[in-house]
């Protein structure tokens, strides 16, 4: 068999579970990572064979996204503003939308020079690392309660020539807040899906990310929002900003929140319309 043949066969497979826009992007990352092949190459080397060594590889590889395994897992990596970063099931996949909430700090403060920024719940430390390549001679502080998502973090950090200070800190107690300094710019993609919402999450997702970055419990959804305002109350600067996501339901919310704290707070639409990002500064 040549290799369109084998493509066909596999998207038909991956499209019964997957929608085909999916199923293609993920077949494209399968066959980048199997047979070096850019998506452009795929489309004009169909007809070249590959060696019984790849097609094994692919074949084992296949088995395992039959069983929704996420393919960013199984290579290893994933893209992210303009970089790619290594992953595992340590961390959560970095998602568009976490691109756009560096799109947005990027637009609000990249005349701002020397700012001191802390990242909440860093994991693959993605956003961590984008904001201190983007933004003007900024220093970064990442913390994570995992101490595996750490080795991730500081291993992409080491990999792209971005130094952060990483520490593992589990930020709900606020005991632990000693051991940090102020900042000026607050930025966290925090775990936001109550526990029940477990069941209506993609298999993908609900199986294999890690539950410690995605769930809070029921009975305290805006958990890490509460804990941010008041973290910030003796680790924000003066003029200070607060950048997070949020789950669009409890958008209304987090927003009121954070105005009966005493702040100016948006929330932002993603590129879908869904209310997916916080922006707040203090006013007194």
């Amino acid at each position: 068999m040549i290799l369109k043949e084998y493509y066909r066969f596999h998207l038909e497979a991956l499209e019964k579970i997957y929608p085909r826009s999916q199923a293609a992007n993920i077949l494209q990352i399968l066959y980048e990572w199997a047979y070096g092949l850019n998506s452009l190459q795929i489309k004009t080397t169909q007809n070249f064979e590959p060696n019984e060594a790849d097609l094994k590889k692919v074949a084992e590889a296949f088995e395992k996204l039959l069983q929704h395994y996420p393919v960013q897992y199984l290579v290893g990596e994933a893209w992210f503003y303009k970089r790619k970063f290594m992953v595992s099931p340590a961390v959560l996949i970095p998602r568009p939308e976490t691109e756009e909430l560096v799109e947005l700090i990027i637009n609000k403060l990249n005349n701002t020079p020397n700012l001191h920024l802390l990242d909440v719940g860093t994991g693959s430390g993605c956003l961590a690392i984008s904001l201190l390549k983007e933004l003007n001679e900024a220093t970064v502080t990442a913390i994570d309660i995992s101490e595996d998502a750490l080795v991730i973090a500081e291993e992409n950090a080491t990999a792209l020539q971005a130094t952060i200070d990483f520490k593992i800190i589990n930020f709900l107690e606020e005991s632990n807040w000693k051991n940090l300094a102020a900042f000026d710019i607050l930025v966290s993609n925090p775990p936001y899906i109550p526990q029940e919402e477990e069941k209506m999450l993609d298999k993908e997702v609900a199986a294999f990310e890690p539950h410690l970055a995605l769930f809070v419990a029921d009975k305290s959804p805006l958990i890490f929002y509460e804990k941010m305002i008041a973290f910030a109350e003796t680790h924000l600067n003066k003029g200070g900003y607060i950048f997070m996501e949020m789950h669009q339901d409890y958008a209304i919310a987090v927003k009121k929140l954070f105005i009966e704290n005493g702040y100016m707070a948006e929330a932002i639409n993603d590129i879908s319309g869904n209310a997916r990002m916080l922006q707040a500064s203090r006013y007194r």
